[in-house]
């Protein structure tokens, strides 16, 4: 006798499987309704991402900048030390808008 969670385990995971196919076969047959719903939402999530990416990039730089130059250079000066991450991000936003 099976246990009665590997039966429902295995049932769940069949019962995703035939959902996945019966929703893939919808969306295959409507394709044509589907491609400006995706056009619509690729508008609203474009500045998103882009504002991930951007985010990305400029903590890469503010990284840089609390690591090379704080813990390097000003860690004697306790008043600049401790407020580190907030001048780090004030030098990385001087240095994009001049970039």
């Amino acid at each position: 006798m099976k246990n009665n969670k590997i039966v429902n385990r295995e049932t769940r995971k069949y019962l995703i499987i035939v959902t996945y196919g019966i929703i893939l076969y919808f969306a295959i047959m409507n394709i044509g309704q589907l491609i400006p719903g995706l056009g619509y939402v690729s508008a609203i999530l474009n500045p998103i991402i882009i504002g991930f990416c951007m985010a990305f990039v400029l903590n890469i730089l503010l990284t840089l900048i609390e690591e090379k130059i704080f813990d390097k250079h000003l860690k004697n000066v306790k008043v600049l030390y401790k407020r580190k991450r907030g001048i780090s991000l004030l030098a990385t936003l001087l240095i994009t808008i001049a970039a």
